[in-house]
């Protein structure tokens, strides 16, 4: 078996740290992206709201949208896209799920 002799210490350091920091961020980016594959990454929370006799897809968008500076039309869509809602119907007693961003 052949022995080797370290000619340059410091070259060899710097090659090891190097050599350990590229592996340590290729494992640590493996990690993160095989995560991302399997986790449930919807955190998206919601609140049930019954709806009153005069409540609209739209109304109940502007109610819990007040905070955000998302477009009015795109949480509609959300809405009534969780909800399966046809139409826009809603119907007074019903409970849709709203997203609370």
């Amino acid at each position: 078996m052949k022995k080797y002799k370290v000619v340059n210490k410091f070259r060899f350091y710097s090659f090891i740290t190097i050599s350990l920091a590229i592996i340590l961020f290729l494992v640590l980016l493996f990690f993160n992206i095989g995560s991302s594959f399997g986790a449930n990454t919807n955190k998206t929370k919601y609140e049930y709201y019954t709806v009153r006799t005069e409540d609209t897809v739209w109304n109940i968008a502007e109610k819990y949208n007040n905070k955000n500076k998302a477009d009015i039309r795109d949480f509609v869509n959300f809405i009534i896209e969780e909800n399966n809602i046809h139409d826009s119907n809603i119907i007074p007693g019903e409970k849709i799920k709203v997203p609370i961003i």
